[in-house]
């Protein structure tokens, strides 16, 4: 009886743990749907399961209580965004490391296309946090030009992890994508809105790998 009952403690511990385990994964955000890109529509038991069905590329699960859908998603190429997009709504999102990927001496591209490379490298343009200042962002880029992982949406500029920027930023383009620009003794200020579609000569794209 004895050796039952540990038999039993010990399944029950450890189910526990996997169940933790997998809530530790992930991190419940609220995020801007148009941002992300469905992969897969399924049903499942709870969000727990939902959770358990986010595997490989997939990097956001969102799960309606109601009927019992479960969303997959990966990153997108925000196409869909622009300045009166405000759906904004909770996802779950692998909490997972990132590394720099950094693509060099790439000219003539748009925000659009710069965003997809990465996509196919496994991850999105560089973004930054909440925290984040505008010295910051020069002292980590240097004198390179490169568009941003950030679009600006109804309620302000947000990175593309979901986190809102902070950093100053010009806005004389009335634009929706972020670029970082030359450094200018006479424009301190290096961030600047700028055209999605608009080809830009840039000398590298960096991309959050995940």
């Amino acid at each position: 009886m004895f050796l039952l009952c540990s038999v039993v403690w010990l399944l029950v511990a450890t189910g526990t743990a996997s169940v933790q385990l997998k809530t530790d994964l992930f991190k419940k955000v609220q995020f801007t749907l148009c941002f992300l890109h469905l992969t897969e529509a399924v049903f499942a038991k709870d969000k727990l399961q939902c959770m358990f069905m986010c595997k490989s590329s997939c990097q956001f699960s969102m799960f309606n209580q109601s009927n019992g859908a479960c969303n997959l998603y990966t990153d997108g190429d925000t196409s869909q965004c622009d300045d009166t997009t405000g759906d904004h709504q909770y996802v779950y999102r692998k909490a997972t490391q990132t590394s720099i990927h950094v693509v060099q001496n790439t000219t003539n591209i748009n925000w659009y296309d710069a965003q997809r490379v990465c996509l196919a490298s496994g991850g999105r343009l560089s973004g930054y946090t909440a925290s984040t200042s505008n010295d910051d962002v020069v002292a980590s880029l240097g004198d390179n030009v490169c568009w941003l992982g950030a679009r600006k949406l109804s309620s302000g500029w947000s990175w593309l992890s979901g986190e809102s920027v902070t950093a100053t930023i010009l806005e004389d383009h009335y634009a929706t994508c972020l670029i970082v620009w030359y450094s200018n003794p006479k424009d301190p200020i290096r961030l600047h809105d700028h055209p999605c579609d608009e080809l830009m000569s840039v000398n590298q794209i960096r991309c959050d790998l995940y």
